[in-house]
C-alpha cells in the first residue's frame, strides 16, 4: 500500500500495574515509551485511571473560564448568554470525553 510507520512518531506504552520498561523495535529503532499521552483529546495514563484526565480536564476548563473573564464582566451581557457561553465553551471542555472515565467507590 505504500504506507510506512513513522517511527519517530510511535510511542509504546504499559498500562496496569507493571512498572517495567518493554523495549520494541521496530526497523531497528527501540520506540520510545511513556506514561501518559492524549489520544482523541483524552489523556490516557499507564496506571489505567482517569485520575489524570479528570485533572487535565478542570484545569483546561479553568483555563478557558479565565479567558472569558470579559464576558463574566461585562454588563451589557446577559446572564442567560453567560449561561449560554458557560454551557458551550466550558462545560464542553470539562466534560469531553467523561462517559471513558472509570468510576470508583
Amino acid at each position: 500500500m505504500g504506507m510506512n510507520i513513522n517511527t519517530d512518531k510511535t510511542e509504546t506504552q504499559l498500562i496496569g500495574r507493571y512498572r517495567g520498561s518493554c523495549d520494541i523495535k521496530l526497523e531497528g529503532q527501540v520506540l520510545n515509551q511513556v506514561e501518559d499521552f492524549v489520544y482523541l483529546g483524552g489523556l490516557i495514563s499507564s496506571t489505567g485511571s482517569s485520575q489524570p484526565d479528570v485533572r487535565r480536564r478542570i484545569g483546561l476548563a479553568c483555563d478557558d473560564v479565565k479567558r472569558l473573564a470579559k464576558i463574566w464582566k461585562s454588563k451589557a451581557t446577559s446572564k442567560t448568554a453567560k449561561v449560554q457561553v458557560y454551557e458551550t465553551m466550558v462545560l464542553s471542555i470539562l466534560c469531553y470525553n467523561s462517559e471513558t472515565w472509570t468510576l470508583t467507590a
